[in-house]
């Protein structure tokens, strides 16, 4: 992966690549709205717990409490190899952490923070510059998986507040960005519990945390950074004189000098932070109904081998820290199901997230050149539509350049005219390759990256396709939200390209998955979610080349 240069984090990108035409940011017309929303309301935030048909999601199943889990928190997310969309849609990861600081070279905006772990060389690089880069890149996954599990976010406070930059620009920013509909906040759950006065009495008996059913589609924050024993630590300063009126929960240190009895006084804390030597406190905090959080410390600071993250496991914590995002790699890191539900659980195994996910693995050859070898799920139209997808790939240990791709062909033949709209599976920004003769030489460009996000990072891509004449006219788009677009490259392809879908190309003999989320055809008049049924051509173009389409993560 790419990361952003401290210089590159202050300077704004100039659009524009090898183009036919410049790029030029414009709405979406084609937007649905707001169909990126949950249901419910800032009146109603949590779901309704007796809804037991639909608590867990496809499947069903007994309601499961939030603290009766167990779920992988990525540490440090933001410097992962792997950025933040595809921890959360490919890896099937629901708990991530931010660390803010102040200034980088540079106060930050108004109310804003720059995101980095330290500012120093080797420690200062990101794949979302700001705050409300990162928190866009968790709420443009809300936008393409809206009814997904829950998700926790942890910020640590690296930094004193400041003028500009207080308690209530934090929440300020947090509710712009995710929007208050889908974030669950402390006096949530107190509104939620007849006679409960504070956050703890929510959560504790007769009430509980909320089931995982009444909080899907939502976003829970933390913060952390120090202790509630400390009055000017940066946690207790954010929680301020009425902690449950804030929009983030405090996630103080659990420790020696600030152990599980001195919490008691203060009823406002239900989430904790605690390091693997503290981990004892683990089962104190689940016993009573609480939400731990643990890491190991020193330089890596996550649970980074398979025995510290097995011990995690058995603590009795909720979020078990470490570094290691990709599952795939480091498969002892992983806790998500068999269908890719995202936490472990008395019965979570067989469970399925909600959501349009179209999964398409491939064993071929490349994508360009003068002839294809991938695997291809089409549909037929000569319409005048877009084709959009969040397209995730596991951005880390992997062949490079294999390719997940939006795609419009004149036939099924390996040399057809074509384009494709590509995500590389890692280190490089979206490619559009063009071949304009049959069996001719594809040309190829790529993408610029959007301004506050690692060049790899597209959360969204989009492929207009109109008539114009004998010919077709093409547009590449990427989006950080999917509202609005920037056009990455416009052409015009001799002929008809009646062939629209989406393809995988492994590049090699292992076989390789991407997922498209969303994954959408609209026209003039309306648009539907292709799924798999929908795309009734799913075959291997080119020497060599195997695959599958399927609904959901992992297929059968």
């Amino acid at each position: 992966m790419r990361r952003l240069s401290v210089f590159a984090s202050l300077v704004l990108y100039a659009y524009g690549c090898g183009s036919d035409e410049g790029q030029k940011t414009t709405p979406d017309p084609l937007s649905g709205g707001d169909a990126g929303k949950s249901s419910g309301g800032p009146g109603d935030p949590i779901g309704d717990d007796d809804d037991d048909d639909d608590d867990d999601g496809p499947g069903g199943g007994a309601p499961i409490p939030y603290d009766a889990t167990v779920m992988k928190s990525v540490h440090n997310s933001y410097e992962r190899s792997e950025p933040i969309f595809d921890q959360l849609l490919y890896h099937r990861v629901r708990s991530l952490e931010f660390d803010i600081h102040n200034e980088k070279g540079g106060a930050a905006p108004n109310g804003n923070w720059f995101v980095f772990h330290e500012n120093i060389p080797g420690f200062n690089s990101t794949s979302c510059t700001l705050l409300s880069d990162c928190l866009g890149a968790v709420a443009a996954f809300h936008a393409a998986v809206p009814k997904h599990e829950v998700i926790t976010l942890w910020i640590d406070l690296k930094d004193d507040f400041q003028a500009n930059r207080q308690p209530a620009d934090l929440d300020a920013l947090v509710e712009k960005t995710l929007g208050r509909e889908n974030i669950v906040a402390p006096k949530d759950l107190i509104e939620k519990c007849d006679g409960a006065t504070t956050v703890r009495a929510a959560v504790g008996a007769p009430c509980a945390f909320p089931t995982l059913g009444a909080l899907r589609g939502k976003i829970m924050l933390t913060v952390t950074g120090g202790s509630k024993c400390d009055a000017n630590s940066k946690v207790s300063k954010y929680g301020g004189a009425k902690p449950s009126e804030r929009l983030v929960f405090l996630a103080p240190d659990l420790n020696a000098s600030c152990p599980p009895a001195e919490y008691e006084k203060h009823s406002d804390v239900v989430f904790f932070n605690m390091s693997f030597d503290d981990r004892a406190h683990a089962k104190t905090m689940r016993d009573e109904g609480l939400v731990g959080r643990l890491y190991k410390g020193g330089l890596g600071g996550g649970l980074d081998n398979a025995g510290d993250f097995a011990a995690g496991r058995e603590t009795g914590a909720v979020h078990l820290a470490t570094d290691k995002a990709n599952f795939e790699q480091d498969t002892w890191s992983k806790t998500h199901g068999n269908k890719g539900f995202p936490f472990l659980c008395d019965g979570c195994v067989d469970r399925e997230e909600a959501g349009d996910v179209l999964g398409v693995t491939a064993t071929s050859g490349d994508q360009g050149s003068t002839k294809d070898s991938a695997f291809f799920a089409l549909a037929e139209s000569t319409k005048d539509e877009a084709w959009s997808a969040a397209i995730s790939v596991p951005s880390s240990h992997t062949e490079a350049n294999a390719k997940a791709c939006l795609v419009a062909r004149a036939s099924d033949a390996p040399g057809a005219v074509s384009v494709a709209f590509c995500r590389p599976f890692d280190s490089s920004p979206p490619r559009i390759l063009l071949r304009k003769t049959t069996d001719g030489a594809t040309t190829e460009n790529t993408a610029a990256p959007l301004f506050g996000l690692s060049s790899e990072t597209s959360h969204f891509m989009r492929l207009e396709l109109k008539t114009a004449g004998p010919d077709t006219q093409i547009d590449a788009q990427v989006s950080r939200d999917g509202k609005e677009w920037v056009s990455a490259q416009k052409s015009v392809i001799p002929g008809a390209l009646p062939l629209r879908g989406v393809s995988v190309s492994s590049r090699g003999s292992t076989k390789r998955r991407a997922l498209f989320a969303a994954l959408t055809r609209a026209d003039g008049d309306g648009s539907e979610v292709m799924n798999a049924s929908k795309l009734d051509t799913k075959k291997p173009i080119g020497d060599g080349a195997s695959g599958a389409a399927f609904d959901g993560i992992f297929g059968p």
